[in-house]
């Protein structure tokens, strides 16, 4: 039997009638948030796009929309510690900045910030393993945060992000981008148990394994 190729692959996973929409409606994305000066622009255009892209789940938009305006404070010995997440639904935190890679870092200290406030909050033995992405909504940085220490009070200094995956849409395919929001936001699709596939959700750079790996240390 002759071997599939990598592009036959993917056509297999690609549904019979949206490519079409998917180009129009992300073509439009692109132009409409690269120019754009604020975060808040940026993460109220990332949400109209998951609306229409994958937004066919009851209360999906709702969820997202109301981690938006979420505040996180947490008291940590004698001073308190208050975070503002730009998004935070599920166990997906986003920080938006508006211009990657220049405020990559600034985005990493807030997300180490956000992971620190919601990990005093829950149980050391029982803490989320949350899912951090630093974006200007083109170009995306998606960590798995650590921490050496398992106390129960963390500080943002104690979390540590381990770089899972560097995605620039301009380099994308729109039917790439879709399945890049649907591996990490939502998971619809279903997916031939192609090599792919396996290696971006059970591969050494995965989140699933950088998870498991460190709750094994």
């Amino acid at each position: 039997m002759n071997k599939q190729s990598k592009l036959t692959e993917k056509a297999t996973r690609m549904p019979d009638i949206r490519p079409t929409q998917w180009d129009e409606i992300i073509n439009k994305y692109l132009a409409d948030v690269e120019p754009m000066n604020s975060e808040s622009a940026r993460s109220h255009r990332f949400g109209m796009l998951l609306n229409q892209l994958i937004g066919f789940e009851p209360g999906f938009i709702e969820s997202y929309v109301s981690g938006v305006e979420k505040y996180l404070k947490v008291k940590q010995k004698d001073r308190i510690l208050k975070g503002k997440a730009d998004n935070l639904f599920g166990n997906v935190i986003i920080e938006f900045e508006a211009n990657m890679p220049k405020k990559l870092s600034e985005a990493e200290e807030q997300l180490c910030r956000y992971v620190a406030i919601l990990w005093s909050q829950e149980h050391p033995d029982s803490r989320k393993p949350y899912l951090g992405i630093a974006t200007d909504g083109v170009r995306f940085y998606t960590y798995s945060p650590r921490i050496a220490d398992t106390a129960k009070e963390v500080v943002p200094e104690d979390v540590h992000l381990h770089l899972l995956e560097k995605a620039d849409w301009t380099k994308f395919q729109p039917y790439e981008i879709y399945f890049w929001l649907d591996r990490y936001f939502l998971r619809k699709e279903i997916l031939h148990p192609t090599s792919e596939a396996i290696v971006g959700d059970f591969g050494v750079r995965s989140h699933a394994f950088q998870t498991t790996t460190n709750a094994q240390i």
